[in-house]
C-alpha cells in the first residue's frame, strides 16, 4: 500500500534545493575562477542565504563555484560581495538583496518545485542562456 501522506514542508523544500542546485550547475563553469568540470565538482552557492526563502530558490540567487572558490565565498564574504556586485551589476544586486531581506509569509513549494523543473527544461534546450545579469 502506498503511503498517502503529503511531504513534508521540510521534504519539499529538500527537493526545490536540490532542483535549484542542478539549474544552477547547468551554467557548467565556476563562474568566479572558470574551471570547468571534470577537472572540478561544480556546487550551487547563493548571494544571499538560503534563509532567505523569498529568494532562495531565484535564478539570480545562485552561482556556480567549484568547491574552493565556494570555501573562498564563505572564508571571504566582503570579497565574494564584490564579485558579484560585479556579475549581477550593483542595481540587481541592490534589488536582490532588498527582496532577500522581505518577509513573506508562504512560498507555495510545490509551485515553485514545478518552476523550477520547467527552468531547468528551459535550460537544457538553451532557452535561458543569456539571461542578462547586468542593470
Amino acid at each position: 500500500r502506498e503511503d498517502m501522506r503529503k511531504p513534508s514542508k521540510k521534504t519539499l523544500k529538500r527537493q526545490a534545493d536540490k532542483l535549484f542546485a542542478i539549474l544552477i550547475k547547468l551554467n557548467r563553469e565556476c563562474e568566479w575562477c572558470g574551471r570547468r568540470p571534470p577537472e572540478i565538482q561544480l556546487q550551487c552557492a547563493h548571494t544571499f542565504s538560503r534563509r532567505y526563502l523569498v529568494t532562495r530558490w531565484e535564478l539570480l540567487n545562485g552561482t556556480a563555484l567549484c568547491a574552493g572558490c565556494h570555501r573562498r565565498a564563505h572564508d571571504q564574504p566582503i570579497e565574494f560581495a564584490e564579485f558579484q556586485k560585479e556579475l549581477l551589476g550593483e542595481g540587481v544586486y541592490d534589488e536582490l538583496r532588498r527582496i532577500a531581506k522581505t518577509s513573506i509569509k508562504k512560498i507555495d513549494l510545490h509551485e515553485k518545485i514545478e518552476e523550477l523543473k520547467k527552468m531547468i527544461e528551459m535550460k537544457e534546450k538553451g532557452l535561458l542562456e543569456g539571461l542578462a545579469y547586468k542593470d
